[in-house]
């Protein structure tokens, strides 16, 4: 996030008065975390693919962001798993500019149908109902990826072959998480060198989604607000820390009010 949208929301009481009144600071990880090759001059601008989509869940974009890094899996009991993502499905709805993440073990297609399912599952929670997708010629285009949008009455359109700008929203969306994903790790790495890795990854690609859903757009709404039609809290952000910052676990005791030897 540019320090000028960080100053913008302390002006309207979402992260402290003290960021205000400050010169932009320029900070290394962000300037290696956002460097690219210099853009090629565009061609003549066709209509936007988002149009007449006025209601959240009207039309879906699908990309998949492949890793050569393997990535770790976030495991909550049991064993540990010698297993790790390479891939991560990126759902992104036209209207609200909401974004959901879902990290894969590989490219297939029973893996892409269940993120599927998983986000349809999250949409639902909201009241919202997907109608229609909008995906790559890739893995999206496979007869059970299909059948399956079919069988729950959804439209779906594909990309030419190679034509990856046909599905630009989701392109650009990429483009900015793995951005912001780069720098957190850069970040976190220079930080903390011991612990945090590469393979963290998935990790910080969903706290970037977190954080851009919530993050109020033009419009003054963030994208969870224009999904769910609610009002955040004004304390949203400070849910937030940190990337790689180090915490805590409390004494299961602690948390049941009881108190434990010295």
């Amino acid at each position: 996030m540019s320090f000028s949208k960080i100053q913008d929301l302390a002006c309207q009481g979402k992260l402290p008065n003290s960021l205000l009144g400050f010169p932009h600071p320029i900070c290394k990880s962000c300037q290696y975390g956002k460097a690219h090759r210099r853009s090629v001059a565009a061609a003549d601008i066709a209509q936007p693919i988002d149009v007449g989509n006025l209601n959240p869940g009207d039309r879906v974009s699908i990309d998949q962001i492949k890793s050569w890094t393997p990535g770790y899996i976030n495991i909550f009991k049991g064993k540990p798993t010698s297993a790790k993502y390479h891939v991560a499905s990126v759902y992104l709805d036209h209207t609200s500019r909401y974004t959901f993440v879902k990290c894969h073990y590989s490219t297939g297609a029973h893996e892409a149908i269940e993120g599927k399912k998983l986000f349809e599952r999250s949409a639902l929670t909201h009241g919202i109902k997907v109608k229609a997708y909008h995906a790559d010629n890739g893995i999206m285009s496979c007869h059970d990826y299909a059948e399956c949008a079919h069988a729950n009455q959804q439209a779906i359109t594909f990309c030419g072959v190679n034509v990856h700008g046909q599905n630009g929203i989701a392109e650009c969306y990429i483009h900015t998480l793995c951005d912001r994903t780069r720098t957190m790790l850069l970040h976190a790495m220079e930080r903390w060198p011991d612990v945090i890795t590469l393979e963290l990854w998935p990790f910080a690609l969903k706290m970037v989604a977190d954080i851009h859903n919530v993050t109020p757009g033009p419009s003054g709404l963030s994208p969870e607000e224009i999904l769910t039609k609610q009002w955040a809290r004004p304390d949203r952000f400070l849910d937030f820390h940190t990337f790689g910052c180090p915490v805590f676990v409390l004494d299961p005791s602690l948390q049941q009010g009881h108190k434990i030897p010295k």
